[in-house]
């Protein structure tokens, strides 16, 4: 089938469309439903948008579990609603996290386990490992035969805590005997059963040791090998708590020292919705957070990695300020412009079709007119040539018509609207064939 042909087709299915009054509406209303489904979710996108998320800071006596309250304050005035469900132990979040029974978890860095469907939201800030010790244990060097609570099981301070004492020269149940209380179970032991020690990591000032230091009267320790640590294990840094942080007289600790740093993650379901991330961690950096926390929470180390990949929400976090006039921004723009230009056309197009209008105008009986006349013509010669007796004057009659015939085709040719496109062709070849033919036989009669 030619183009001209599909065409003629093509025109003759949408005249048969147009012209049925129920068929106009059904398409015109699927049509219109089209065009308000896509104006509707662009608008939904410009409506602003409440979100709700859980989230867990670990046991509620440590400073993760203060961080999350005040993130849950400070969040509730930007639309975001979250609801804090304490947890026993940064591994038992991060499972609970993997499983998508939980949106987000503040946890600690340097852990050997990973779970699957986690993604890292922010590194927030660096948390100090606290060595407390009783008065009468002189410190890191001092821990064999002593009983060390290194926490819970399920809490990742045990994996960091192992990793210290071994590096220390100690092997666990051997050179010191393990105790496993979690931070409330600690603060609820009677005086004669707390441990010798204890290893926690907090940022600074911890509420917990400040609890211990004050009520039994634990000393501070010093790790002095933080960066013989992080030679070996890339979590670690170096830290320092300052003389004094935990009390004045006698003073805890006793002057600067040092210990070993590990960073604080926030951590996400790969379920959970980017778009309340993003929000989230622009409530997070602001400086009413860091103010109630008396900490800097500052977004310059927000991608120092934990481990697991980036979250979708801090990938939009980390664009918000990108300039909007980008080559990307530009495609969109551009793309916009046509999507409003089709659908302007579109509407334009729709509202006339829809309307009916008058019906268009065909020329097409005009040309069989002239093939009508070509072909009675062509008749008439046919019956002088057979009958052999050929009028030179009604030759020349014909070869003048059929002059006239083509030079009217000629004029019209502009203004012609057909339904059938190969008629004009069709009505010229044959005025053409029979001009050449009379011409031929007057010049023989």
């Amino acid at each position: 089938m030619s183009s001209a042909e599909s065409q003629a087709v093509l025109r003759r299915i949408l005249d048969w469309l147009q012209s049925n009054r129920w068929i106009r509406i059904g398409i015109g209303t699927l049509l219109v439903g089209a065009m308000l489904y896509l104006a509707g979710r662009s608008i939904y996108g410009l409506v602003p948008r409440t979100y709700t998320l859980t989230i867990t800071g670990g046991d509620i006596v440590n400073n993760r579990h203060y961080l999350a309250k005040i993130l849950q304050s400070e969040a509730q005035k930007k639309g975001i609603t979250l609801i804090i469900r304490p947890e026993r132990g940064t591994l038992q979040a991060l499972e609970k996290v993997s499983a998508g029974q939980l949106d987000l978890a503040f946890v600690q860095g340097g852990l050997a386990t990973t779970f699957a469907n986690v993604d890292h939201v922010a590194t927030v800030v660096p948390e100090l490992v606290h060595l407390l010790v009783k008065p009468e244990v002189k410190g890191m060097a001092d821990l064999r035969g002593r009983t060390i609570n290194l926490g819970s099981k399920a809490d990742g301070v045990r994996e960091i805590g192992l990793t210290l004492t071994r590096f220390a020269g100690y092997k666990e149940n051997v050179d010191f005997i393990e105790t496993n209380h979690g931070a409330e179970a600690l603060l609820a032991l009677p005086e004669e059963k707390m441990p010798d020690a204890i290893l926690t990591i907090s940022s600074v000032p911890s509420y917990m040791v400040e609890i211990l230091v004050k009520k039994h009267h634990y000393q501070v320790a010093e790790i002095p090998f933080p960066e013989s640590l992080a030679l070996r294990h890339g979590w670690a840094a170096n830290g320092q708590i300052l003389g004094y942080t935990y009390d004045l007289n006698p003073p805890v600790p006793e002057k600067n020292i040092l210990t070993v740093a590990v960073n604080m993650h926030l951590t996400a379901s790969s379920k959970a919705d980017p778009a309340a991330i993003a929000k989230l961690l622009e409530v997070l950096y602001s400086p009413s957070v860091s103010a109630r926390m008396r900490q800097k929470i500052d977004d310059k180390i927000i991608t120092e990695p934990s481990g697991y990949p980036f979250s979708p929400g801090l990938t939009a976090y980390l664009r918000r300020n990108d300039s909007m006039f980008t080559l990307e921004t530009w495609n969109k723009l551009q793309s916009m412009f046509g999507l409003i230009m089709s659908f302007s056309g579109m509407g334009i197009v729709l509202v006339k079709w829809l309307r009916a209008g008058p019906k268009p105008v065909f020329h097409d009986k005009e040309l069989q007119a002239v093939l009508r006349e070509v072909a009675a013509i062509e008749r008439a010669i046919s019956a002088m040539e057979a009958s052999g007796s050929l009028d030179p004057q009604k030759l020349g009659t014909d070869r003048d018509r059929l002059g006239i015939l083509r030079a009217e085709l000629l004029e019209r040719y502009p203004d012609l609207n057909l339904k059938d496109p190969m008629i004009f062709d069709r009505s010229v070849s044959c005025v053409a064939a029979a001009h050449a033919r009379a011409s031929e036989l007057g010049r023989r009669a």
